[in-house]
């Protein structure tokens, strides 16, 4: 009884204490819902702009780490607002990571400067449909792999087809408690099946 006091009690202190609220998230279409325990959810994104940098040659945190601060010193210097979640994939195409932030609904690829820095581009991604899981805690490379391999047992259940690289999601700043972090694996799916 005294920890789910003390567990309510930061809560009423700590309001935000995740970063989700802060910042804007792209629009998506909730298909389905699984009924596991840890809910699977068939999303359906319109198409995004993307500003994204490349890391090769890096392990996943090490290339997220040196990606971040380029792109988000492009999208402060253009005035564009943070939003969630940052994504990352492998590369499928060369060693190394792309992280990627995702521009505002209202930011189109013509109005904004072209990135001066090696790596950095502005990508526009389709409308895609992804298998998605959320899971909380720490995005380790533990719980990333433990959660892609649920989300590729689902896939398969379900008769569906995958269309590319696994996508991770971070939702929020280092300095969030891993208990209220929210993270994702999205894995893309063809867009019929």
């Amino acid at each position: 009884m005294r920890i789910k006091t003390l567990l309510l009690s930061l809560l009423a202190i700590l309001p935000g204490c995740s970063s989700v609220s802060k910042y804007s998230q792209p629009a998506y279409t909730v298909e389905k819902i699984s009924a596991a325990e840890s809910p699977i959810e068939i999303r359906q994104y319109p198409p995004l702009l993307l500003a994204e940098m490349t890391a090769p040659d890096a392990e996943r945190r090490e290339a997220a780490s040196a990606a971040f601060m380029p792109l988000f010193r492009y999208i402060e210097a253009a005035n564009i607002p943070m939003t969630v979640p940052v994504t990352q994939i492998k590369d499928p195409k060369a060693p190394g990571w792309r992280l990627q932030f995702i521009m505002p609904a209202d930011k189109d690829k013509k109005a904004l400067p072209a990135p001066d820095k090696a790596g950095m581009k502005l990508v526009e991604m389709p409308a895609t449909r992804y298998a998605v899981i959320k899971f909380s805690g720490r995005a380790s490379d533990t719980a990333i792999a433990e959660n892609e391999q649920k989300l590729r047992s689902f896939i398969k259940a379900e008769g569906l087809r995958i269309s590319g690289a696994p996508v991770y999601a971070y939702y929020d700043d280092p300095f969030t408690l891993p208990m209220f972090r929210r993270n994702e694996v999205l894995i893309p799916l063809d867009a019929g099946v």
